[in-house]
């Protein structure tokens, strides 16, 4: 009986032993496992660029809505005057290519009137000197007849003191002074008369200069009245302001224009297009234009124009350029501002109207220090990376060290580091919530 117990005692200890057995042996392989496997980086020396890629409309450089600013009928119109034609503009003393001309016969009436009027006025003009210059004559012979008149006066009045003299003497006879001075008294009359006529002669050319004035108003007021009825008929003729294509014609022959405002032809000009943008607020204080603040080099940022609808007239429907101009101000709405890029259209591919998109480059450098972006962490609001220290054998194993770096340019991919990496370390590619500092770990380069 006790052999019988004991032999059940051991049968129901083995399971127990052997289980005791296997968790010990499970627990020392535990202590000789190998520390994480984690990718690194060395920094490298690469060209960062930031940039952003905008939504871009395509106008044109000029456009014009040619309106006819007096009524009329269109009496002139070609049948090549017509949407996708060419129109040459104002080029040196030559005006621009005559399009349109209405039939505007009231103001051809009112300008021959305005013409009549002027012509009136002139001679006018021409009598009222005329007469002044009569007047001034008159005057003029009235002043020497009264200087002689004067001198009559006198020779009489000495005449008379002379007779005077020798009648008091009993020399003569009385009646001879009597007659004598007569004389002088007549001679006196003649002198003041001739003043008398010279005062009127000096009023009536006071008078005439007057008039001569109000016929040179004249004549100035219908000068103007003509020169404003030749405007108002030279705006019945259409012409091209500028070398560009016709977009749109709005009538035909024969059509009464009532309104001045009514558009007749949209010239567009395109040897050169306007590509819009609207920059987002955040990135505006990056944005360099050639008019206002360009580069170093005197140019805005460099602008890559993609138009999806030309890519097979144009290899990737690419055009290059430069922003020419920023506004500004922001819209209100939008929260952007404008800006343009000014591109040649020499052949004419860009349309206006057409849409597609542009990349900015807002900054690049060459020959910097970079990691990619995921290997950064921050930690109390500076920036940092984690890197085995220390590193030995093959692959390298080393302990978990938090280095603070400062940072450059980012583009969202890389980041440029200008501190803190000399470009030896071997940065951790994923450690931010992964890895302590201290810890043991193997680096693995990140191509594997």
């Amino acid at each position: 009986m006790p052999r019988y117990r004991f032999a059940v005692l051991l049968l129901l200890a083995a399971p127990v032993l052997a289980g005791c057995g296997t968790k010990v042996g499970r627990h020392r392989g535990g202590e000789v496992d190998r520390p994480p496997r984690l990718r690194v980086v060395t920094p490298a020396r690469a060209s960062l660029v930031r940039e952003i890629e905008l939504s871009c409309t395509v106008e044109a450089m000029e456009k014009a809505d040619l309106c006819a600013r007096v009524p009329g009928v269109v009496e002139y119109l070609p049948p090549d005057i017509d949407i996708g034609r060419y129109v040459a503009g104002p080029h040196g003393n030559v005006g621009g290519e005559k399009l349109i001309h209405l039939a505007v016969p009231d103001l051809e009436a009112l300008k021959r009137q305005k013409e009549a009027l002027l012509e009136q006025a002139r001679k006018q003009r021409i009598l009222a000197d005329e007469a002044l210059t009569v007047a001034r004559k008159e005057l003029a012979e009235t002043e020497a007849q009264e200087r002689r008149f004067a001198a009559d006066f006198k020779l009489a009045k000495l005449q008379h003191e002379r007779i005077s003299e020798l009648v008091r003497r009993g020399s003569t006879q009385p009646e001879r002074a009597q007659e004598t001075e007569r004389q002088a008294e007549a001679a006196l009359a003649a002198w003041q008369s001739a003043q008398a006529q010279i005062e009127t002669r000096k009023a009536k050319i006071k008078a005439l200069e007057a008039d001569v004035q109000v016929a040179a108003s004249k004549v100035q007021v219908a000068e103007a009245d003509l020169h404003s009825a030749t405007v108002q008929l030279g705006y019945a003729i259409i012409s091209a302001p500028f070398d560009g294509i016709i977009t749109k014609r709005w009538v035909d022959r024969g059509a009464t224009i009532k309104d001045a405002n009514t558009p007749l032809l949209t010239v567009m000009r395109t040897d050169v297009v306007r590509v819009l943008l609207d920059v987002p607020e955040r990135d505006v204080p990056l944005v360099n234009a050639t008019e206002g603040r360009p580069n170093a080099d005197g140019r805005g940022d460099p602008v890559t124009v993609r138009i999806p609808a030309l890519a097979d007239v144009v290899r990737n429907g690419e055009f290059g350029g430069t922003i020419t101009r920023l506004a500004s101000a922001l819209d209100m709405n939008t929260r952007t501002m404008r800006a343009e890029v000014h591109l040649p259209n020499k052949d004419g591919h860009l349309k206006p109207g057409m849409s597609g998109s542009a990349t900015v480059i807002l900054e690049k450098r060459d020959y910097v220090l970079t990691i990619p972006a995921t290997a950064l962490s921050r930690r109390d609001g500076k920036p940092g990376v984690y890197v085995v220290a220390d590193p030995s054998g093959d692959p390298p194993r080393g302990v978990v060290k938090r280095v603070e770096v400062e940072l450059g340019l980012d583009d969202g991919i890389s980041v440029e580091v200008k501190g803190g990496l000399s470009g030896k370390e071997l940065v951790i590619l994923k450690g931010n919530g992964v890895v302590r500092v201290g810890d043991q770990v193997i680096g693995v380069p990140a191509r594997e």
